[in-house]
């Protein structure tokens, strides 16, 4: 980790950890700022999903099925816009300055087209990777193989 105070956002569709570097150049050191977690984390089959339905065409007598919704992936999706919000609240004034990213690759995107442009403007680097399951010690080490 290059810079003291810069914040990091550790986040898959599940889980959120936003952490502050309290290190010095080189020996990083993370404190938790805030956590989220996602309450809708049921995949679909838990849902009682049914059958996907039958699209018939006026006048064809074959049908096609239409695909079902995905909703685990729309509640990831709306979890990761609310934590877009909440830093966006948190980076008005002496909140963030500095943002590193850390997610896999489709809540990356997710994360990165919800931001607001004054947040977009604070991130520093985007690593696509999940670091959610690691305790803060090990995020340190990871953080120091991608970001030197």
């Amino acid at each position: 980790m290059r810079d003291h105070d810069i914040h990091v956002l550790v986040a898959d569709g599940r889980k959120a950890l936003l952490f502050r570097n309290m290190g010095e150049r080189g020996s990083p050191r993370l404190t938790t700022v805030r956590t989220f977690a996602n309450a809708h984390t049921e995949r679909n089959r838990e849902r009682g999903v049914e059958r996907p339905g039958r699209l018939q065409q006026h006048g064809d007598s074959r049908r096609s099925a239409i695909e079902p919704a995905d909703w685990h992936a729309i509640e990831e999706t709306k979890f990761l816009g609310g934590v877009a919000d909440a830093l966006g609240r948190l980076s008005g004034g002496d909140g963030i300055a500095k943002l590193v990213v850390v997610a896999p690759p489709r809540a990356l995107a997710a994360l990165r087209s919800s931001f607001s442009k004054g947040l977009r403007g604070r991130v520093v680097a985007e690593i696509d990777k999940d670091f959610t399951h690691h305790p803060a010690y090990e995020i340190e080490r990871l953080l120091g193989e991608h970001l030197n």
